[in-house]
């Protein structure tokens, strides 16, 4: 058991070294704070949407 253990830990670790690991983790990276700042965004705009209907609201309610 504990060879096979050792065997992954070796494993894992010559693949992290290797360049395609660094690569392939950059582009998770990269794909993962892109995805981040897209929420962040639709977030700003759903926030502005809310924000217009309230004041559409309030002016009719004044107005009516």
């Amino acid at each position: 058991m504990k060879i096979q253990i050792r065997n992954i830990i070796y494993k894992l670790k010559n693949f992290l070294k290797d360049e395609s690991a660094g690569s392939l983790l950059e582009y998770g990276l990269l794909i993962g704070f892109s995805i981040f700042i897209f929420i962040i965004i639709i977030e700003i705009i759903f926030s502005m949407f809310e924000w217009t209907g309230t004041q559409i609201s309030q002016f009719f309610d004044v107005i009516g």
